[in-house]
């Protein structure tokens, strides 16, 4: 895995129970984990994604003042952010129309911000790669493992990962 920091963030959608989930790593390992049932109705995989982007981004920069002052310099370019919400990847970066999605901008412009400013970087994950798919929903024993075995720092994930994507 990569030393310097990174996440990942899920959500799920039409569920009975809505959930979002957050993974940031650094120097190899899990440092933080949240998963949280998403309030409200919301109209879209796309928005309940915002959200979990918006949640990751905020604890992302909390997670670099930490890593701050205990180090005594700043952390070395953007922060990646996996997201297996391709739309969610593509209205961050401008490089998808919002479309009927204009009432939640306000989320993804907090996002937006964050790239601008060079703090993170969203990119697309496939599901199948994203570590925190198993903080949402039910997955295999399999993926499960995989993903543990990534965040604990014993084994590397596909080839959309952070240290594939850096």
């Amino acid at each position: 895995p990569p030393h310097g920091m990174h996440a990942y963030c899920d959500a799920t959608w039409n569920n009975e129970i809505d959930r979002y989930g957050i993974i940031i790593l650094y120097r190899g390992a899990a440092v933080f984990f949240e998963t949280k049932k998403v309030i409200g109705v919301n109209s879209s995989s796309t928005e309940n994604e915002g959200i979990a982007g918006m949640r990751c981004s905020e604890r992302v920069r909390t997670c670099l003042d930490i890593a701050e002052n205990l180090e005594g310099r700043a952390h070395e370019g953007p922060v990646l952010i996996g997201c297996d919400n391709s739309a969610t990847v593509g209205i961050v970066n401008g490089i998808a129309s919002p479309g009927r999605i204009k009432h939640i901008l306000r989320r993804f412009k907090v996002i937006q911000q964050r790239v601008q400013k060079s703090e993170i970087k969203l990119y697309h994950v496939p599901d199948e790669d994203n570590p925190a798919d198993f903080l949402t929903k039910w997955t295999s024993k399999a993926k499960v493992d995989a993903s543990v075995a990534y965040l604990s720092g014993t084994r590397s994930l596909g080839s959309n990962t952070a240290e594939h994507t850096a």
